[in-house]
């Protein structure tokens, strides 16, 4: 398989330099580069201090979970959902809320403080009038880390950030993390699954924002034809190197003479070519922003199709066929092929029978086989088969026959020529 790999590498080396030498293209960039930021902002959180000192010495409880459902508590959970800025207060009837404390609580007070799904909410109990007054008090989070100087410290530009929200000198222009630094702080310090990459710094919240950005990618690079046209003699120069050892005579009789391979590989150039000027093109495009001569997504995919795939599997259809050569002696037939060497003795061989090759062709847009080659099939008696590729020149082929009628021995000689004159 070594024949098989120097081809399609000294092919696609080829083709490129080609490409890059002869071809011509844009050096001029049009695009943007999109990517992800991380903005920070100031969360309305309830301030912990103002808190302590309106509740003293009330806990705050989170009955976020399965025990407040609708179908057991359908006032409370109504309640909860709809306390915001603009709804601050609500009532639910007493026995509702007595079930609540027996159940989910386990204690009675006049006092609580809850949190629903990230909306804390004050309690009060009014037995005159047999209710409970719910009170929006902001939004809370128990799960928050505090973050200290030493902890920000590690992370500049959000450590500077923070401390331009806090001045209030902060310009939105400015306002942009890497994500990669807000990944490591995320990685560090906290837990999205409950606290929502928030924290909390100088008993102030902060929250971030996910968005897109684009740099515009345009200018013009003056050398670009000239390093392509450098490269390009480069993988020419690699390329020949590569072809020293691809092109040689096996021992015995050569199936195919190596300029059959040469004119294959020529044709698989006229179009390795193309498809390498447009893989080079969408390269450029990709990585440099530099726009195609000529634009075309469907045209784009043909050609890196066949420089990636179809080069491969024409070089190997290639290798099969010039890479085989036969010996014929008075033992029998030796056939070295692409991957292996084969070997029947004349007392072994069984028959010699023709296998035809065939591929499909579209005619009229329907797929047909078309007869590609009529090779020499060698069978011994184990059932062992060897497969001798036909000729593409009629005096090779007369060679082939030839060595069989002097070396073939055995009964079966007269009617293995006589079959062989057909080939």
């Amino acid at each position: 398989m070594k024949i098989w790999s120097r081809r399609v590498i000294a092919l696609m080396l080829i083709a490129l330099s080609i490409a890059l030498v002869v071809f011509q293209f844009n050096n001029k960039q049009s695009g943007s580069v999109e990517r992800e930021i991380v903005k920070l902002q100031l969360e309305e959180f309830v301030n912990s201090e103002i808190l302590n000192s309106q509740f003293p010495g009330i806990k705050i409880t989170d009955i976020t979970g399965p025990e407040l459902n609708e179908d057991d508590y359908s006032c409370i959970w109504r309640v909860f959902n709809y306390l915001d800025e603009e709804w601050l207060n609500d009532t639910c009837e007493i026995d509702e809320w007595t079930k609540l404390e027996e159940l989910v609580l386990k204690e009675k007070k006049d006092t609580n403080l809850l949190l629903f799904r990230g909306v804390l909410a004050s309690c009060v109990k009014n037995e005159e009038n047999e209710v409970v007054v719910f009170s929006f008090l902001g939004e809370y989070n128990l799960s928050l880390q505090e973050l200290t100087d030493n902890d920000l410290s590690r992370y500049p530009t959000i450590n500077k950030i923070v401390n331009e929200l806090q001045t209030g000198i902060l310009d939105e222009n400015t306002n942009i993390i890497p994500v990669k630094e807000w990944n490591k702080l995320v990685d560090r310090y906290l837990d999205p699954t409950t606290d929502f990459q928030q924290f909390k710094y100088n008993n102030k919240v902060y929250s971030p924002e996910f968005s897109l950005d684009y740099e515009v990618k345009e200018g013009e690079i003056i050398y670009l034809p000239i390093i392509l046209k450098i490269v390009g003699i480069l993988f020419l120069l690699m390329g020949f190197i590569v072809t020293r050892k691809l092109y040689f005579r096996k021992r015995g009789i050569m199936v195919n003479p190596q300029k059959i391979a040469i004119l294959y590989d020529i044709i698989t150039l006229l179009f390795a070519v193309p498809s390498a000027w447009l893989f080079v093109s969408f390269v450029l495009e990709k990585l440099f922003f530099i726009p195609p001569v000529y634009a075309g997504n469907e045209i784009f995919f043909m050609g890196v199709f066949f420089l990636f795939i179809g080069v491969p599997l024409v070089s190997l259809f290639t290798s099969q066929l010039t890479s085989q050569s036969i010996g014929i002696n008075s033992k029998g037939v030796i056939v070295d092929s692409l991957r292996v060497v084969e070997f029947v003795p004349w007392e072994e061989l069984q028959s010699i029978e023709f296998s035809d090759e065939y591929v499909l062709v579209g005619r009229g847009g329907i797929p047909i086989p078309r007869k590609l080659q009529k090779s020499l099939k060698l069978t011994d008696i184990s059932g062992n088969s060897i497969i001798i590729n036909e000729p593409q020149l009629k005096s090779i082929k007369n060679k082939i026959i030839q060595h069989f009628e002097i070396h073939m021995t055995g009964n079966l000689k007269n009617e293995f020529m006589k079959l062989l004159s057909e080939w």
